[in-house]
């Protein structure tokens, strides 16, 4: 898409006015990030609205992911559009300063990982493929979480991405839907986010779902002045895309997840159906044949009995009919092959959440039940794993597995390892089910975004193909030996290692130098950069050497001959020496380092207030093992040496004992309350420290 300069500056100084009463020359950078990202929504809706257009009457995938780790749109729909050479350009002539304005953009971290982030890939590749492709999710309001450290440790902030609305999302308050629970309803209210394709006018959509109360008020309580539940059911409502992955060690916090995954599935479900109808009529014989939905790991798969209840309740279609619809629609990523990471629910609070749902899974695993016992007679074992209802537990994946026409893993050793261990009993039932489809990334994002000058040296030597087709990739094997080609390669990693970091970077151009982008206390300046060398700057290695001597003289120097024997002590000293050593090769960056050295520090302080070292050679009658009976109280420490000291009381233990020359002694370690030992509540552990204590 080209836009003309002039006219886009005309939008962008139309937009600073409309939304926020300013001029271009008094505009921060956010108020002109969204000027501009309202320009672009203006220039593709006619592009985004014939493309729903066109797929109407196509066959269409609908990808159903509890994560779209989508990153920042700005940058990444400038590319795609083809305007980022002429925003850059027209901002250098305006005097405005393009990265600046980039990154006031806030991300909509509406993923945790790799599950988000392919969902996030797989949308940008339909839209440049030219394929029909619509994702459906939840609109959080607050994402993962805002990362801060203090004293070593993470702290964890609110996510506000819409703190200000988003330039992204237009609401479509025309395609609201009702959810119900087993104690009530919400309204589901979509917000649709274009997904621009790189090179072509097609554009899909990633719908996310909000959810809101029916009714925003109780007035009569209000006007009672009982303001706290005057909005509870609007406060309860909202809870339901108000956070990504919410705490769910307490039935409420199972319960709100369970909510979560039912709420965006029942809603995307009953479009899905809306859509069908409106080209198809009630004909449903057709359905799987212009409906393709994919089931991104197990949280969605909640929807293959949502979609049986469509059906069966609304519709008026019959249960085996419905059945071999819902077969022939859904596919299912499997992403873990950790048999104990598959989803499983409760089947009471599962009965409770959803009640009617609840009972069509029932009908489903009866279902199955009847089909396990003709195909494994007499292996009771077998049927009895494999139920999807087992041991008042309901096995999401089993259903997944059971309900999709296809399913597959994500890399081809993950794959294998499905069908031969995890999934093997599934894989038996099923061979034709399954198959690989291997991660990706997208290269528009994550190389000709991220790295333009690596991008534009790619496109001299092979052309630019590669930016739509990968596997062009390869064409730069016949440049391995070619220095002049490596040496330009070396010398972009270090530019752009600079300006990623805006600090200090080796650089050849002088004996031993650094240089950095900005202001460093002792450097010298010149040309705007500040410069290190080890031959005319020693005063300043002075410096640091005294500085570091300082921070450890304290607990060297004095009393050496028990604190330098001192293991914890050593190992303090062993991570500022690294530290030490890995900066001055700038091989590490001290922000990413130094939570961890103040998280060693604050341990150290906690064991010197319950631990006294001593060397056992010397002091024998004071180390705790040599006596026949020994008493430890854990009752006044805090909640970190309650995790830490039984386990190095257990590894020291042990260790010890194991070198003894006499063997015919016996050590028996007895923790009492051992279920207390880890926290105060055990109830708010992880399954990881459950099975890592036991």
């Amino acid at each position: 898409m080209r836009v003309e300069k002039e006219v886009l500056r005309k939008q962008i100084e139309r937009n600073l006015k409309v939304s926020f009463g300013k001029e271009l020359g008094e505009a921060k950078d956010f108020e002109i990030y969204r000027a501009l990202g309202q320009a672009v929504m203006e220039n593709i809706a006619d592009n985004w609205y014939d493309t729903g257009k066109l797929y109407e009457k196509q066959k269409q995938a609908f990808y159903l992911s509890a994560e779209f780790l989508m990153g920042r749109a700005l940058g990444n729909n400038l590319i795609n559009l083809g305007m980022l050479k002429e925003v850059q350009e027209l901002f250098d002539e305006l005097g405005i300063d393009y990265n600046k304005v980039e990154d006031a953009e806030e991300d909509s971290a509406l993923g945790n990982g790799g599950l988000g982030r392919l969902a996030a890939c797989f949308l940008d590749s339909l839209a440049t493929l030219n394929l029909s492709g619509k994702g459906y999710g939840i609109r959080y309001r607050n994402g993962i979480f805002n990362q801060e450290f203090r004293d070593g440790y993470q702290i964890e902030k609110p996510e506000t991405w819409l703190k200000y609305g988003d330039v992204w999302s237009v609401m479509r308050p025309d395609d609201e839907v009702i959810v119900t629970f087993g104690d009530g309803s919400v309204r589901a209210v979509p917000y649709d986010m274009p997904i621009i394709g790189y090179g072509t006018n097609n554009i899909n959509t990633l719908r996310l779902w909000e959810a809101h109360s029916l009714v925003d008020l109780d007035l009569g309580k209000f006007n009672q002045q009982d303001y706290l539940h005057a909005t509870q059911q609007k406060t309860l409502a909202e809870d339901i895309s108000r956070v990504l992955y919410p705490n769910d060690s307490t039935d409420e916090g199972k319960k709100l997840r369970l909510k979560q995954q039912y709420f965006f599935v029942s809603a995307s479900l009953q479009d899905i159906v809306k859509r069908y109808k409106k080209v198809h009529g009630n004909d449903f014989d057709k359905f799987a044949e212009f409906t393709a939905i994919q089931l991104n790991d197990t949280h969605p798969v909640i929807a293959i009995p949502e979609l049986m209840r469509i059906f069966i309740d609304i519709e008026g279609i019959s249960w085996e009919k419905a059945w071999s619809i819902v077969e022939k629609t859904f596919a299912y990523t499997n992403h873990t092959i950790l048999a104990e990471a598959l989803e499983k629910w409760w089947v009471g609070l599962y009965e409770q959440v959803v009640p009617r749902v609840y009972q069509i899974t029932q009908g489903i695993d009866n279902q199955l039940r009847e089909l396990l016992e003709q195909k494994f007679p007499g292996d009771k074992a077998r049927q009895d794993r494999m139920r999807i209802i087992n041991g008042n537990m309901i096995h999401m994946a089993w259903l997944a597995i059971y309900g999709s026409h296809k399913v597959n893993g994500v890399a081809a050793l993950h794959t294998e390892i499905l069908k031969n261990k995890e999934l093997k009993d599934w894989y038996e039932l099923y061979p034709e089910k399954f198959l690989n489809k291997t991660n990706g990334i997208t290269q528009r994002r994550w190389l000709l975004q991220s790295n333009p000058q690596l991008a534009s040296l790619i496109t001299e030597l092979i052309g630019d193909a590669w930016i739509t087709d990968l596997s062009e990739l390869k064409k730069l094997e016949a440049y391995l030996d070619d220095e002049k080609v490596l040496k330009r390669i070396l010398d972009i990693k270090h530019e752009f290692f600079s300006n990623w970091i805006v600090a200090s970077v080796y650089t050849s151009n002088f004996s031993n130098a650094y240089y950095s982008d900005r202001e460093l206390h002792g450097w010298k300046e010149s040309n705007n950069r500040w410069y290190w060398n080890a031959g005319e700057n020693s005063d300043v290695l002075d410096q640091e050497a005294d500085y570091i001597k300082q921070r450890i003289s304290s607990f060297i120097f004095s009393d050496s001959n028990t604190k330098a024997q001192n293991p914890i002590v050593q190992l303090r000293l062993a991570s500022y020496f690294q530290m030490i050593f890995d900066l001055s090769r700038h091989t590490i960056q001290y922000d990413h380092i130094s939570p961890l050295i103040h998280r060693i520090e604050a341990r150290s302080i906690d064991f010197d207030k319950v631990l006294n070292i001593v060397n056992p050679e010397e002091n024998s009658e004071k180390v705790f093992f040599q006596k026949n009976v020994n008493v430890i109280s854990l009752k006044n420490v805090n909640k970190d040496i309650k995790m830490l000291l039984p386990m190095l009381i257990a590894k020291v233990s042990y260790d010890l004992h194991r070198e003894q020359e006499n063997q015919d002694s016996i050590f028996n370690l007895i923790i009492d309350e051992a279920h207390n030992i880890l926290s105060e509540n055990s109830t708010i552990e992880s399954e990881k420290w459950r099975d890592y204590r036991l």
